[in-house]
C-alpha cells in the first residue's frame, strides 16, 4: 500500500516515506522498436539519474544535464533554465555544465550533482543546504561547479538518495560529507569530508537514503548506516555507524545502495541484494526484509547493478537490460506500469553498457554511447525535449 499522496515537486519528501502513487503516468506504450527514435548527435561514456535531472559524461568528457533546475543542480544558472515544467525551472534537453572543467565520471542525486575531472578533484554544483557540497560551509547553492574542500584526489564519487556525498580518494581511502551517517562514528551534518573509520582499502561504493555500502581490495563488502530492513547485510536489523561486514561468504566486484537495500555484483558475475524486498529483485514483493544476499535474476551473469529509492536496474554481460522495483511511472522501461518484483527486460532490443535508475524514471548508456531514458518526464529529466513521460526507451535529444 502506498497510502499517501504528494505532488512531484515534493519528489525528495516522498522518496524519503515511499509514497510514490502520484507520480504522473506515462503515456500510452511505445513502440518496442528502439531503431525508429531520432538518432542523438552526444555520445555518453556514462549517465546517472536523480530525482529529477540527470547528467551524463561525453566522449570528450563534458559534462552535461538536464531535467529539473530547482538548486541549480544541472550546472547553470536558475534564471538561465531554458524552460519551466510542471514544478520547477528545467532542460528539457542536455545543456553543458557550466565552468569548462572536463570531468570522467558524475553522479546525480537528489538536489545536488557531484562529479571526478579528469584531472581527479571532485567538485559539486546544486543545493547546499546540509553541505552536500562539501566546500566547509551550508552557503547557498552553487549552480556552478566547486571543488570539495581538503585538496585530495579521488577515483569515484557517489551522491547518495538522501543527502550524503562519499567518495573513494586516489589512495584508497573513503570520505562521506553531507547529513547522514558519514561512517565515522556519528551522525550528522559535515560540511568538509570526513574519512571513514577503519584501515580499509577501498574498491567501490554506493550510497543510499540513509546507508552505505562499499567494497574493499579484497572484494570484500563493508556497510555503515540505518538498518530496519537488514539494508547492512550483517544478519541484523542493528544500525550501526561504523562499517561492518556485510555480506559474508561472498566475494565483490561491484556494489550499489538505494533506499533500504543493497545490491552487488560477485566475482562470478551473479548478483545479490539485500535489505527492503522491494528492490531485491528476488521475487518476494513489497517490503520485506531480506537480511541475508539473495541471489538476483537466477543464472544470470551481470556486468553492473544499480539502485535508486525504490528501484533496481541491472546490465548483464550479454548488454541486455533489465529494471525491478515499483513501476509506476514505467520506470522499469517494459512498457507497463506494473510494480515487478523480479527483474524484466527493458524494451527496444538496445545493447546496454548501463543503466542508473532514478525516482520513477531511468537512464542508461546503450552500446555506440547514446543515451536513452524512460519513465516519469513531469521535468524534462528524459531529455528527450519533452514533459511526457514514456514507458519504454527515448532517445535523449541533442542539445
Amino acid at each position: 500500500m502506498r497510502p499517501c499522496k504528494l505532488p512531484v515537486a515534493a519528489l525528495l519528501l516522498t522518496a524519503l516515506v515511499g509514497c510514490r502513487n502520484d507520480v504522473p503516468s506515462a503515456t500510452e506504450p511505445e513502440p518496442t522498436s528502439a531503431a525508429a527514435s531520432t538518432a542523438v548527435p552526444l555520445s555518453f561514456i556514462q549517465i546517472s539519474s536523480g530525482a529529477d535531472h540527470a547528467c551524463g559524461v561525453a566522449s570528450d568528457s563534458r559534462a552535461w544535464c538536464w531535467g529539473g533546475n530547482q538548486y541549480g543542480q544541472l550546472g547553470i544558472p536558475i534564471g538561465n533554465s531554458p524552460h519551466q515544467c510542471s514544478s520547477q525551472p528545467c532542460a528539457l534537453r542536455p545543456v553543458a555544465v557550466s565552468g569548462g572543467l572536463r570531468f570522467r565520471q558524475v553522479d546525480a542525486a537528489g538536489t545536488v550533482t557531484c562529479g571526478v575531472t579528469t584531472g581527479d578533484e571532485v567538485f559539486c554544483w546544486g543545493d547546499n543546504s546540509v553541505g552536500q557540497l562539501g566546500i566547509g560551509s551550508t552557503q547557498a547553492s552553487s549552480t556552478t561547479p566547486l571543488e570539495v574542500a581538503g585538496g585530495r584526489t579521488y577515483r569515484l564519487v557517489k551522491a547518495g538518495t538522501g543527502n550524503l556525498v562519499c567518495a573513494i580518494t586516489m589512495v584508497r581511502e573513503a570520505y562521506c560529507w553531507g547529513s547522514g551517517y558519514i561512517g565515522n562514528g556519528a551522525r550528522g551534518i559535515r560540511r568538509s569530508p570526513i574519512k571513514v573509520t577503519g584501515t580499509q582499502q577501498w574498491l567501490d561504493l554506493g550510497v543510499g537514503t540513509n546507508h552505505t555500502c562499499a567494497i574493499t581490495t579484497a572484494n570484500l563488502a563493508w556497510c555503515w548506516g540505518f538498518n530496519s530492513r537488514g539494508q547492512l547485510g550483517d544478519g541484523t536489523t542493528t544500525t550501526s555507524t561504523t562499517p561492518v561486514r556485510a555480506a559474508q561468504g561472498f566475494t565483490f566486484t561491484h556494489i550499489d545502495a538505494g533506499s533500504e537495500t543493497s545490491c552487488g555484483v560477485l566475482t562470478d558475475a551473479r548478483a545479490v541484494c539485500w535489505g527492503s524486498s522491494t528492490a531485491t529483485g528476488d521475487g518476494r514483493g513489497e517490503g520485506r526484509k531480506t537480511l541475508t544476499p539473495a541471489v538476483l535474476g537466477g543464472t544470470r551473469k551481470w556486468s553492473n547493478v544499480a539502485l535508486s529509492y525504490l528501484d533496481g536496474c541491472g546490465v548483464t554481460l550479454a548488454r541486455a537490460g533489465f529494471c525491478w522495483g515499483i513501476g509506476v511511472a514505467g520506470e522499469l522501461g517494459n512498457g507497463s506500469t506494473a510494480d515487478r518484483y523480479s527483474p524484466v527486460r527493458v524494451a527496444g532490443g538496445l545493447d546496454f553498457l548501463s543503466i542508473s535508475p532514478g525516482f520513477a524514471f531511468s537512464c542508461g548508456v546503450a552500446e555506440g554511447g547514446k543515451g536513452w531514458c524512460w519513465g516519469d518526464g513531469s521535468n524534462g529529466q528524459l531529455g528527450d525535449g519533452s514533459e511526457v513521460g514514456k514507458l519504454t526507451p527515448v532517445a535523449v535529444a541533442a542539445p
